[in-house]
């Protein structure tokens, strides 16, 4: 009888052991995702900024560039629509 109780109370600690471990490893991947995903958002971020601030004076240098006023070239591109045009007109991607 001890046997068989020994072989239990083994076989129920070892599936709360393989329980515990499969709840860790979701939860250390669910904190690891979460971290990474921000970690990874803010850096794109960063760069589409810095690549959007980039393009503008590109884009206002090259309007200068061709004789244009340039404060006109600023007031266009706070619109979206207009901005893209102007990209398209001055060949800035």
């Amino acid at each position: 009888m001890l046997n068989v109780l020994e072989q239990e109370f083994r076989k129920a600690r070892e599936e709360g052991r393989l329980e515990g471990l499969s709840e860790s490893l979701a939860e250390g991947f669910a904190e690891g995702f979460a971290e990474g995903f921000a970690e990874g958002f803010a850096e794109g971020f960063a760069e589409g900024r810095a690549e959007g601030e980039d393009n503008l004076l590109k884009l206002f240098d090259a309007v200068a560039q061709a004789g244009k006023d340039v404060l006109e070239a600023m007031k266009r591109a706070k619109d979206l629509t207009e901005r893209k045009k102007l990209y398209a007109e001055y060949g800035i991607s």
